[in-house]
């Protein structure tokens, strides 16, 4: 899983960790160890609208006026570190939830 959020101010860190604490406590749930790959991806693809939810929710509660788009599919990722774990840089397939501000333009940057 991605979360991609705003900034990288102390409010939207929170923000992105309090989603990504959310999404665990409430999909976590659908998942086993024992599922398949495909399994997984039709579960989360499946619920995207949910996840959607889920992050507007955690946002609106933080007070902040976010859009909110989560999709599955092949993102590339640069190296990584968790842990003993060292994952390359490369294409992954992968949930990712974008936060970001709203734009909405005045009548004057429209015409």
């Amino acid at each position: 899983m991605s979360l991609l959020v705003n900034s990288d101010s102390y409010a939207d860190q929170a923000l992105k960790e309090k989603i990504r604490d959310e999404l665990k406590n409430s999909l976590g749930k659908q998942f086993s160890i024992e599922d398949s790959y495909d399994s997984v991806r039709n579960k989360i693809i499946q619920n995207l609208g949910m996840i959607e939810e889920i992050s507007e929710t955690a946002a609106r509660k933080a007070k902040l006026s976010y859009d909110v788009a989560a999709r599955f599919g092949e993102f590339e990722f640069p190296s990584i570190r968790y842990g003993g774990l060292v994952l390359p840089a490369g294409k992954y397939q992968a949930l990712k939830v974008t936060i970001s501000a709203t734009f909405t333009p005045d009548k004057a940057s429209l015409q």
